[in-house]
């Protein structure tokens, strides 16, 4: 139980940094009005979110997902500072697809984290990671089950920010190789280690 949730989070959050769209439970729908809805007056960070949000989705057809309402992008930005404060631009600028994300998710699913690590490190956590946002508070993999291994990960995240897409075929590599030597009877781990150190199987 504890590999798959580590696997779920995995997923979601090297495919999003590989940019791929990933419609987990924790990502929100959310359909946009006309272009001729009145703007409301907003603040630079706010400002800022929404045309980060804009420019990786603004083409986004409206009824598909990540389509919102620049109203819709300000209220997420408003929820996202309430629970994390300051560090809610940098979540956004790590990982723009978070404005769409279903924000009444935010406040329990950190409550749940905090309850592990601890208000500070959920924060620095969630930044190192700000995928975790796409995650429910309760059911499957969710931040109610969130165990060590999501912690350990969010460094790892931040480690290879800028390299999802190099790495992305190597980590599927790794999380699969087990399966592949179980149907294949060929030591691919054994095989590659003896290659590297010189020595024998």
């Amino acid at each position: 139980r504890m590999f798959a949730g580590f696997v779920f989070v995995s997923i979601i959050a090297v495919r999003s940094a590989a940019g791929f769209v990933v419609p987990a439970r924790g990502v929100a729908s959310v359909r946009v009005c006309g272009a001729a809805e009145e703007e409301a007056t907003i603040d630079e960070a706010t400002a800022l979110a929404v045309s980060l949000f804009k420019a990786k989705h603004g083409k986004v057809k409206e009824g598909k997902l990540f389509y919102a309402t620049e109203p819709q992008l300000v209220a997420t930005f408003d929820e996202l500072r309430k629970v994390y404060g300051d560090a809610a631009l940098e979540m956004v600028r790590r990982n723009p697809s978070s404005l769409a994300y279903r924000s009444k998710n935010f406040a329990p699913s950190f409550a749940f984290f905090a309850a592990k690590f601890g208000d500070e490190e959920a924060r620095a956590m969630v930044l190192r990671n700000p995928y975790l946002l796409a995650v429910p508070p309760t059911g499957y993999a969710s931040a109610e089950m969130v165990k060590d291994d999501t912690m350990y990960l969010s460094y790892v995240i931040d480690a290879t920010r800028d390299y999802g897409k190099i790495l992305l075929p190597l980590f599927f590599l790794l999380l699969s190789t087990p399966a592949i030597e179980a149907v294949s009877g060929i030591p691919i781990r054994a095989s590659l280690l003896a290659t590297l150190t010189g020595g024998s199987l």
